[in-house]
């Protein structure tokens, strides 16, 4: 990886930017229902409408931690950890009545 410097009132040429797609940003804390307690090791799953095998798991540790998910792309999410039932966004919480997840930049 290279490093590239440019100060107030310097141009530069040959370079290009590349950004990706604008995306937003999900927070979450992931907690015991009945004593609202942070739940150790739980293991969140965000995967594409129809595509669960291609997802991503971000790490989580004990209280909050967020991703970045590109805004223009519906996902399915699902929580799970030791001990709970696992968990889908959705009405109910199961993956009957899971539904897509849409976040906004």
């Amino acid at each position: 990886m290279s490093w590239l410097e440019v100060t107030g009132g310097q141009t530069i040429g040959g370079v290009r930017i590349v950004l990706g797609p604008k995306a937003g940003r999900l927070v979450w804390w992931v907690l015991e229902s009945e004593t609202h307690q942070p739940v150790l090791g739980p293991r969140m799953v965000l995967y594409p409408v129809g595509r669960p095998r291609d997802y991503i798991a971000p790490g989580l540790g004990p209280g909050f931690d967020y991703v970045l998910v590109p805004s223009a792309k519906p996902v399915m999410l699902r929580v799970s950890a030791h001990g709970y039932q696992t968990w889908y966004y959705g009405s109910d919480g199961t993956l009957a009545h899971a539904m897509p997840l849409r976040i906004s930049e």
